[in-house]
């Protein structure tokens, strides 16, 4: 997942502007490395400021400069949106105090620093080190740095970047503040940020770049919506609207890519799908592949490989089959490929020979010891495989009324008793496994047999 840090450039020169106007590109490049695998978003902000007035464009490799942003001298703030060529004023969050955490905790990244669990600044060692001419560098114990390399622009200085910093860190005591006045003690300006983070297996990289700088005047039109343009009651709809519907026509171009507009077909020789492009994510149980994994996996199970196929035994996917869920032999603490199959929400593909395996596997790991059994009396017996199960080790009489496989808790029951107590046994102890008629020779060795129609509760 990239950080979207824009607003963080937006502003880092907003009260540096000299009485005739500047105007600034900064470009920011955040990278996520995780082993050998580096992923890398470029973005690009330009912004004039004169008079108190400021305009915003941004462009990078996932934004199109299609809305840009005005901002009056008090602080009103108007969207002019490009494509419909209409304009209107911003509503205010719906949650200011909620959206102000998500900005301080934006810019403490891109200033080097962290938020500790009460959402403090966890500073750095101040003030900043030199590193050489023009660099300097300061460094945290929680695994976090920041590199300044300083500009030569007469018209900008340290002062107004450390106000502007503090407006996006908000610094809510003194020590917190120190951080702010080490950044207006540096001998000029910075054209260049670079901070860097180590999470866990993750290292993330933020370099923010200031690739141009030049002074006005710039004409009054710069900070008002093009001739033409129309007044819209709800701009921030329109722009939700189109982004929705271009959101829509990518998922459906990946669908058609990655071949999901017609289900699957297994083949003897092609028995599981083709990898979904979104990548995998593999937990302790199993592995999942979707078109897009945003929000259903974290960064640290997270793969752009696809799950691996060389044991797996099934597979289920979603109604939409934009999700496929894999199963392994021997990766499930449980895995009964019977309760896969009866509670897959759409396609099960499962390999017999896969699945066969999978079961002795599960069997084994909740029958590695004596079974426990309970008596209720002489004609009736509970016999249950589990890794915790209560009762007397030994095993129930031969001629079983049917066997229970349930997920949750991990476990294989076995009942014994006069056939009229069947329906009983299995409507008590098995409302949420899958049921086998018996009498029959299971036993944790070997397969139950497949579920009748009807049968399974």
């Amino acid at each position: 997942m990239m950080l979207r840090l824009m607003p963080v450039a937006a502003v880092l020169l907003l009260g540096a502007a000299p009485p005739s106007g500047v105007h600034v590109v900064w470009r920011t490049t955040i990278e996520t490395t995780r082993g050998a695998t580096t992923k890398r978003e470029v973005t690009e902000e330009r912004s004039w400021r004169q008079d108190g007035r400021l305009r915003i464009e941004r462009a990078g490799d996932t934004l199109v400069t299609e809305v840009v942003t005005l901002v009056e001298a008090d602080g009103g703030v108007t969207l002019v949106d490009l494509p419909s060529k209409s304009f209107g004023a911003r509503a205010a969050p719906p949650d200011a105090r909620v959206y102000g955490a998500l900005n301080r905790f934006t810019a403490a990244l891109a200033y080097g620093l962290r938020l500790d669990a009460d959402g403090g600044l966890q500073l750095p060692a101040l003030p900043f080190s030199v590193v050489d001419a023009g660099r300097y560098l300061a460094q945290s114990d929680a695994g976090a740095s920041l590199e300044l390399e300083l500009g030569t622009q007469s018209f900008l200085d340290a002062r107004a970047f450390a106000d502007e910093a503090a407006k996006l860190l908000r610094p809510q005591h003194e020590v917190e503040a120190k951080f702010i006045d080490a950044l207006a003690a540096l001998p000029a300006h910075p054209k260049r940020l670079l901070a860097r983070h180590v999470l866990g297996t993750k290292t993330l990289t933020i370099a923010t770049e200031l690739v141009k700088a030049e002074s006005g005047p710039f004409p009054k039109a710069t900070f008002a919506p093009p001739p033409g343009f129309r007044r819209v009651a709800d701009i921030q709809r329109v722009v939700f609207e189109r982004n929705r519907l271009r959101l829509e026509q990518e998922r459906a171009r990946r669908r058609r890519e990655a071949g999901l507009e017609r289900p699957f077909r297994p083949t003897p020789t092609s028995p599981l799908p083709p990898p979904l492009p979104g990548g995998s994510c593999r937990t302790a149980s199993f592995c999942f592949e979707a078109l897009d994994l945003q929000g259903l996996c974290d960064d640290e199970r997270r793969s752009d490989e696809p799950c691996p196929r060389a044991d797996v035994y099934g597979v289920c996917e979603t109604s939409q089959r934009e999700l496929r869920y894999y199963y392994s032999v021997g990766s499930l603490e449980h895995g009964f490929p019977a309760l896969e199959r009866a509670h897959c929400e759409a396609g099960y593909f499962g390999i017999a020979e896969r699945e066969a395996d999978a079961l002795d596997a599960g069997l084994a790991r909740l029958a590695g010891q004596a079974p426990r059994s309970r008596w209720s009396d002489a004609s009736r017996c509970l016999e249950v495989y589990a890794a915790q199960a209560e009762g007397v080790d030994g095993g129930c009489p031969d001629g079983w009324l049917g066997t229970c496989v349930e997920s949750e808790p991990a476990r294989v029951a076995r009942f014994y008793g006069p056939d009229q107590a069947r329906a009983q046994r299995r409507a008590l102890w098995c409302s949420s496994g899958l049921w086998f008629d018996g009498p029959g020779g299971f036993d944790a060795g070997a397969p139950p047999p497949e579920p009748r129609p009807g049968r399974r509760r």
